[in-house]
């Protein structure tokens, strides 16, 4: 295999060079302040998309909540029902036994 030369893609062939293999990089990359103000409107797209995906999160959690919430009431005025029941019970029959 033959010695590598600076500025020469390695076995490409003869008088191929990076540039004109890879093409320039100000072509396809643009300038630096394009790179930046580029990458700064990705950045600024992704904080967006999180901040949508961190609310919907908020609203989901709050929904759950608020079933948990419903849940418990119920069960709570169940329970309570149940035991004025059986407290009204109680009362009977220690009645009935006093006479």
């Amino acid at each position: 295999m033959p010695r590598e030369r600076h500025g020469r893609v390695s076995l490409i062939g003869r008088g191929v060079t990076p540039t004109s293999y890879f093409g320039s990089q100000a072509s396809s990359h643009g300038t630096i302040s394009d790179r930046v103000a580029e990458s700064e409107n990705e950045m600024a797209e992704m904080q967006r998309v999180a901040q949508e995906k961190d609310e919907e999160r908020q609203r989901k959690l709050d929904e759950i909540k608020r079933g948990f919430d419903t849940q418990c009431e119920a069960m709570e005025a169940r329970f309570m029902e149940t035991l004025m029941q059986r407290t009204s019970l109680s009362k009977m029959l220690d009645e009935q036994d006093e006479y």
